[in-house]
């Protein structure tokens, strides 16, 4: 029986060694798991910390740059309102400027008009002759021309009617009126010119030095000035106007496009031209 024993005790010794070998193994593995989980984790803690501080500095970054933009922002506004209220005020001296002048201009027209009524008064000696253009010319002397009397009527360029579409053969020229001192109004310009003038409101005068017939028209109150220039379009055989700008004079901040660019257009449109560069100039 002790021998029996004794066996039975050798074999659970060398089945409890083996059991206490495999489960100090186990745990030996166990732990070395653990301790590369520890260190899996503390490395990813490490990346999670560097990633963090990264997003911080990114985040300072972004503020500061906020914080700059919304200065430089805040600048450029009070900058954009201190050019505004500087227009403004060049805007109101302009008009205070045109004012005077305007003032000025009529201050003259005044005064030109009763020292030439004066002038005319003093030189005639009649009273009842300085009033204003009756619209009936008066009587011509009787000159010989040839064999024909000044009783046979002159055909005038300017007041015989012409056609708009005529192609423009003859240069220019001055009606008889404006040579001969005779049809005048009371500033003693030509009648035509004057009413020319007085219906555009602008004044009106012929380029010399120009080839082919051309007018320069100027607005003195503001300065605004351009010329009108004849020219012959051949495609459809007729004569138009070349519109040329000079100066824009006041009007350079409120003028529309077809002011500013060079404009071809035909005769039948000088009223609608007129009528709008009018409009521009009454705004």
């Amino acid at each position: 029986m002790e021998e029996l024993y004794r066996k039975l005790y050798s074999k659970y010794t060398n089945l409890k060694a083996k059991k206490d070998s495999e489960l100090e193994q186990a745990n030996r593995d166990q732990e070395i798991k653990f301790i590369k989980f520890a260190e899996a984790a503390d490395e990813y803690i490490e990346q999670l910390k560097s990633e963090t501080q990264a997003l911080r500095v990114t985040i300072d970054e972004l503020r500061n740059e906020n914080s700059s933009l919304r200065s430089a922002k805040d600048q450029l506004s009070v900058e954009y309102e201190e050019l505004l209220s500087e227009e403004r005020l060049k805007v109101q001296q302009l008009f205070l400027e045109i004012k005077k002048l305007q003032d000025l201009q009529h201050g003259e027209k005044k005064e030109m008009m009763n020292t030439s009524q004066t002038a005319e008064l003093v030189s005639s000696g009649k009273p009842h002759e300085t009033s204003s253009y009756s619209g009936r010319p008066p009587k011509r002397p009787r000159t010989a021309v040839g064999d024909q009397s000044m009783s046979t009527p002159i055909e005038d360029p300017i007041a015989r009617p012409v056609s708009i579409d005529a192609t423009y053969a003859v240069p220019m020229q001055k009606p008889e009126c404006c040579t001969r001192g005779t049809y005048t109004t009371g500033l003693g310009k030509c009648i035509f010119h004057d009413l020319i003038e007085r219906f555009i409101g602008m004044k009106v005068s012929v380029a010399n030095d120009s080839e082919v017939p051309s007018l320069c028209i100027v607005h003195q109150s503001s300065g605004y000035s351009f010329s009108l220039t004849w020219v012959e379009n051949a495609s459809v055989d007729e004569t138009e106007l070349l519109y040329r700008v000079s100066s824009l004079g006041t009007f350079e901040m409120v003028a529309p496009e077809f002011m500013r660019d060079e404009i071809k257009f035909s005769m039948q449109m000088c009223p609608v031209f007129f009528n709008r560069v009018s409009r521009v100039m009454k705004t």
